[in-house]
Formats: C-alpha cells, structure tokens, sequence
C-alpha cells in the first residue's frame, strides 16, 4: 500500500429490499419529459438533448444552416407502453403485476420477473423514479402546495397589472345572452 490515496473510494452501499417491499413501491413517471401516443397505442418518449453546434469552415459560409436541437424518440412496445401507462404514481408495483397478468394472461409470476428488469431500466435511465408510499404522498403533497403557490402568484401579478393599466374588476352585467350592456 504505498499510496493509499490511489484507491477507489467505496460507494455507499445500498441494503437490498425484501421482496415484499418492492412490491409495495410506486413507480412515477419523471414528469420533465415529454411523452405521446401514437394511434396503434404505442407511446414514444421524447427526449431533448442540447442543440448541435453550428457548422464550422468553407462548407457553412457556402450553406448555412441554424443550429437544431436534438431530440430523439424512444418508442415502447405494446407491453412496455402498457406498463408506462400504469407508471402513474396510483399504483404500486404489486398493482401492476396483476393488471399486466391479467390483460396478457400471464402468471404472476412470467410478469413480476421482467417487470422487475423494466422497471430497473426505465429508473436507470432516469425515465421514472420508484417510491415507497408514504414518500409518495409526501412528494404529491409538496407538488399541490407548490402548483397553488405558483397559480396564486400569477394571480396576483395578472392583479397588479390590470391596475397598473387601469383595468379594475368592476363586474360586469349581461343582457342574458352573453353580452354586456
């Protein structure tokens, strides 16, 4: 060991869950990205990455072309859209299962395993995050009072501009068929 500060530091390890826990975990979608459907029922996600650079040299003097952001689709097959419908944060991973065995006729079983991997990639790559629920609840609970928060202060900006033009809420009477008098 003669230089010790070479070494990799150990990652914090994460203690395994029982199987029973997994179970009870709902998945959310991450709702920064932007997701469709198609008309056959197949969802895409839409994944938008940095603009490409401008094009550099004799060539983009001769034809210039604007810089284009990148985005890319991702599309999920009927089984993997269905269980993306589900990633809705009402269900648990146990719900999921049923409702998956049930619409494909699967046992339990032939759907919890690759289920398990789906979900393990979908997470890995930042397209939903797994929960237990009470963190869920509290997750939601921190989203409403902020979306009230943000719709209350758009209020009042929309308040203070309509004064600040002189637009007051006088309340207006109609003549009953939709036009003031």
């Amino acid at each position: 060991m003669p230089f010790p500060f070479f070494r990799k530091k150990k990652e914090a390890e994460v203690p395994p869950i029982t199987r029973e826990q997994f179970l009870q975990l709902v998945p959310l979608r991450n709702p920064a990205l932007k997701w469709k459907r198609y008309r056959s029922g197949e969802v895409y996600i839409i994944l938008e990455g940095p603009r490409r650079p401008a094009r550099r040299g004799i060539a983009s003097k001769l034809f210039p072309v604007a810089s284009s952001p990148r985005t890319k689709r991702i599309i999920l097959d009927k089984i993997g859209s269905f269980v993306w419908e589900l990633c809705d944060g009402n269900n648990t991973i146990d719900d999921i299962i049923t409702k998956l065995s049930e619409a494909h006729k699967l046992t339990r079983r032939e759907a919890e395993i690759p289920l398990r991997a789906y979900l393990q990639t979908l997470a890995k790559r930042g397209f939903i995050g797994v929960l237990p629920k009470e963190a869920l609840a509290k997750y939601q609970a921190e989203a409403k009072s902020k979306e009230d928060m943000e719709g209350k202060a758009e209020l009042e900006e929309a308040e203070e501009e309509g004064k600040a033009r002189g637009l007051e809420d006088k309340g207006s009477e109609t003549n009953g068929q939709g036009y003031e008098s």
